[in-house]
This record gives structure tokens, sequence and C-alpha cells, in this order.
């Protein structure tokens, strides 16, 4: 691999763009987003990910791209919203954390997803930490992951993705919201829907229940 051409084309031929790169060890494939001192940053991911890894890879034979079947795109912090069932505040000993490693490393761990809800704007679908975090930092421009899905659909993977099975609510919550802020969801989202759709959302089952029997 001629390693100084690869520099100087970097911008115009892969940046941006879905990769495939071989190594005598791997092959991995991701989006392409900065070459310096000879090493390669990509976002892994494949069709199926819900989570785009970072990667840096040394010592590489090719790279070529590929047919993108998944739509990344770099845009403007400015043009990302977060919807208003949302209601995490992200002030934690843990977002601090994280968001010094960010400020270290440079760049995201992560590629938010998002929704486009007009031209160029976008709602985030998950991820929501790390476009805080590259609002803190005063980034301009982040990569994120469009999907084309629409606004239920969009709920309904926040809810799970946020909202522990009934079965789980008194295990270890981890990452997840806790009754506080399940409970600012749930009434937020009766602001925007019947309570008969959002009764359509398994893991919020005893706010329903609760809610019915009032």
């Amino acid at each position: 691999m001629d390693y100084q051409n690869l520099e100087g084309g970097f911008e115009q031929e892969f940046k941006g763009k879905r990769v495939r790169v071989y190594s005598e060890e791997k092959e991995i494939t991701g989006w392409a987003y900065e070459w310096y001192d000879e090493s390669l940053l990509i976002y892994k991911m494949t069709d199926e990910d819900d989570e785009h890894e970072v990667v840096l890879i040394q010592n590489f034979d090719v790279i070529e791209v590929v047919e993108e079947t998944v739509t990344v795109r770099e845009v403007s912090i400015e043009r990302l919203s977060r919807p208003s069932y949302d209601v995490r505040v992200y002030d934690s000993s843990d977002f601090h954390k994280k968001l010094r490693e960010v400020n270290l490393r440079g760049h995201l761990n992560n590629i938010p997803f998002v929704r486009e809800i007009s031209r160029d704007t976008y709602e985030v679908v998950s991820g929501s930490q790390h476009v805080e975090i590259a609002k803190d930092l005063r980034f301009s421009e982040i990569p994120v992951r469009i999907l084309q899905i629409d606004e239920w659909e969009a709920v309904r993977r926040f809810v799970y993705e946020h909202v522990p099975l009934p079965k789980e609510r008194n295990t270890n919550r981890g990452q997840y919201y806790s009754d506080e802020e399940i409970n600012a969801l749930f009434e937020s989202l009766q602001d925007e829907w019947p309570l008969s759709k959002v009764a359509e959302l398994y893991p919020l089952k005893p706010e329903i229940e609760a809610c019915r029997s009032m």
C-alpha cells in the first residue's frame, strides 16, 4: 500500500464513504472518517449493526470503496435535535467522564442514529448522549447514520432502548431510564399519542395499567 498517495487522495476518494479494508489478518467494512500518521480511522459497521465501533487500522494492504447499503453523513450539529420524549438531562459523572474521553480522542466513539424530519434537519433516534457531548465540545459536524423510519418507529425504538421490560424493573438499571424519567417519558408520549397507541409499547405496561385504573 502506497500510504503517501493514500494520504494525498483520502479526502477526495475515501472520506465519508463506505469502504472495505483488507490486511493479512482481517477484513473490515466501515465508514471512512479520518486518515493520519499512516493510520485509517473508520466506524466499523454492517447492515445490521446497532453500534458502530470506532477502529484505528494500520498496516493494511488494500482499501476499496464498496456499495453504500447504509447512509452515513457528516451533518451540522445545529441540524440535530432530540425528540420531546427524550427527557434525560446529561449531567452525571459518567457523562462527564465520557466527555473528557471524547475531548482527548477528538472524535465520537459511536455514530448516532437519526431520521430526517425536514430537508437537512434530523431528529435523534439513538445516541443522544453522543450528540450532547459533541455540542458541549462545540463540534461543528458529526457523522450520523440516517434511518428511513417513520415517527412511530422512532418512538418504539427509543422506548425499547431506554425503558427496561416490566420484569426487569427491580434489577440493575444500568443505562436504562430511572422511574422518574420513565414517568416523564410516558407523560410526554401521552401528549402526542392516544393511550391506545402508547399501549403498544410493552416496556410501558406498568404505566399503561396504572393510567387505565385511575
